[in-house]
């Protein structure tokens, strides 16, 4: 729900809280929350009842929400309290490998982290909602859906307009906040889902583009992807066909071009700049190493990630025409949002492709990893200019139901198939039919360290075959856990109706003295009430027979 601030509140100095209205909390209370608008906060309680509270200053706000927390929240959930929240309370959730019971569990909302309190007391890890892999919401806003790379969450609220107020507030949390990279939607790896949306479309489908980046892309386009993704990268799927090479490509460079507080930051961009000065080699790579290491985490990481791009690029300039100069000219102005008059910006950045592996310490491992994914590409090119493979397919072997030979299957992956596609990819292969209450899914499972995830049905395919290690393979089988987790949320679905209705009350049985006339009222049906929502602060029921 979005708060207006309270006009002209009454606010008196804040009083200890006496124990009458403490065991009022104590009983009523489900949940509340405060609203990083000026100085207001609001609380739910069981009844379905919202207050909304005004006072003369966040401070004097936030004062009062803690100490009215404290009289509802358990023991084992005041670590909670120590955060600096928006939003906390109580919600219902499901996660892990047990799918059959709902746990209670008290939730606080700071910053882009949703932090869990369990009943079981076990300390879990907080989740990073800008990293999310999938948001999205099952039934009529029923059931939250949270999908980390190791871990799936899925929440339910008590009330309905709390639950509503959560889930506003946690997909506004897990979207693009700023214009800065730390305020982006990012990767496992601190990334920007952007960046690496666009750079693996590139991988795949434009590596061997001739002029790749020094050609521009069609404006409307370019502007029209750009938005898309900065809105919510996480919903965008480049594909080819769809999009073009050149569009894609302008749109990664306008991004950082327009970046706020620039890759290299403001603070330390000139730096990076008189580091070329520096004559001797190893001195000057030492000193980009420094610099390196002083920049924030999330442009380190998205540095490294274009340099490794580049790094790629720049090993097909034999018919792309992008070698590692011409690759400096673009993006020199580009990454220091200079009007391309200071040579220095283009020469840091041919030094840092040059010397990619020494600056970035890229270990052996690394290498191989990429020298293999350089081959493995190379090779897709070549059997698609002889028309033997469509371009960007890659051949790997996944196992059904279990790793055994007989079980192998050797299949052909495009850079733009999904897991759901490649499971079925395989049961037609083996000819199963899929009965009604089988559920089929990829894992991904590595073999040293006994443990195993299920893919998300959206998830690409390639890119988690480039990541995986020797101890690692992916199979096909079936979700035991599904049925039990589809029987949860069918038993949330028709709990309630909800929704604006016009309404008008009479006063008396003769039909005199009605009210003006019809108004816009919120009502929520459950199977034991009508509830009419006749002002923010107020509340009336009906019952129904």
């Amino acid at each position: 729900m979005l708060l207006q601030p309270l006009s002209n509140p009454c606010v008196t100095p804040p009083q200890p809280l006496c124990n009458p209205f403490v065991a009022l909390l104590q009983t009523l209370c489900s949940t509340f929350a405060i609203t990083l608008i000026e100085n207001t906060f609001e609380l739910y309680t069981e009844s379905e009842r919202l207050y909304l509270f005004g006072l003369e200053s966040p401070d004097s706000a936030r004062e009062w929400l803690k100490s009215i927390a404290k009289s509802f929240v358990p023991p084992r959930a005041e670590e909670l309290l120590a955060l600096d929240f928006e939003r906390v309370g109580r919600l219902n959730y499901k996660g892990g490998l047990d799918l059959e019971r709902a746990r209670e569990g008290w939730f606080a909302l700071a910053g882009s982290a949703l932090h869990v309190s369990s009943e079981d007391n076990q300390r879990q890890e907080p989740l990073q909602l800008r990293k999310l892999q999938e948001l999205s919401i099952q039934g009529d806003n029923e059931v939250l859906v949270l999908v980390e790379r190791r871990r799936t969450l899925y929440i339910q609220g008590e009330r309905k307009l709390d639950f509503l107020g959560w889930l506003h507030a946690i997909q506004k949390a897990a979207g693009t906040s700023g214009d800065t990279l730390s305020e982006q939607q990012l990767t496992e790896s601190d990334v920007p889902l952007l960046v690496d949306r666009c750079i693996d479309y590139i991988t795949q489908c434009g590596l061997t583009s001739e002029g790749i980046y020094r050609k521009s892309g069609q404006n409307s386009k370019t502007t029209g992807l750009l938005e898309m993704l900065r809105r919510d990268a996480r919903s965008v799927r480049l594909k080819e066909g769809e999009h073009q090479v050149d569009d894609v490509a302008n749109t990664l460079k306008r991004f950082f071009r327009d970046l706020g507080d620039g890759l290299f930051t403001r603070r330390w961009g000139p730096e990076w700049l008189q580091a070329t000065a520096l004559e001797d080699e190893e001195e000057k790579i030492s000193e980009y190493r420094r610099l390196l290491g002083a920049l924030p985490t999330v442009n380190r990481a998205t540095l490294k990630a274009l340099i490794n791009h580049l790094f790629r690029v720049q090993r097909f300039s034999g018919e792309n025409q992008m070698n590692t100069h011409n690759l400096a000219i673009v993006f020199g102005p580009t990454l220091f949002q200079t009007d391309g008059k200071d040579y220095k910006a283009g020469r840091v950045v041919e030094d840092l492709i040059s010397h990619y592996v020494k600056i970035f310490n890229v270990n052996d491992q690394e290498m191989k990893k990429q020298q293999d994914e350089i081959m493995a590409i190379m090779k897709m090119r070549e059997a698609a200019s002889s028309g033997t493979q469509q371009a960007g397919d890659f051949i790997c072997t996944v196992y059904l139901e279990e790793k055994k030979t007989e079980a192998e299957q050797h299949i052909k992956i495009p850079a733009t198939m999904t897991a759901e596609e490649l499971t079925f990819e395989i049961l037609d292969r083996r000819k199963i039919v899929m009965k009604e209450k089988d559920y089929w899914s990829c894992f991904e499972v590595n073999e040293r360290e006994e443990a195993e995830r299920p893919l998300h049905y959206s998830e690409k395919v390639l890119p988690i075959l480039h990541g995986l290690g020797t101890d690692s393979y992916l199979v096909v089988k079936k979700q035991l856990a599904m049925e039990n987790m589809l029987i949860y949320l069918a038993s949330r679905v028709g709990d309630c109706k909800h929704g604006l209705m016009k309404f008008r009350e009479e006063r008396n049985l003769l039909g005199l003295g009605l009210s003006t006339g019809f108004h816009d009222r919120y009502f929520i049906l459950t199977h034991t009430c009508l509830r009419l929502y006749k002002e923010v602060r107020h509340l009336k029921d009906f019952l129904v027979r």
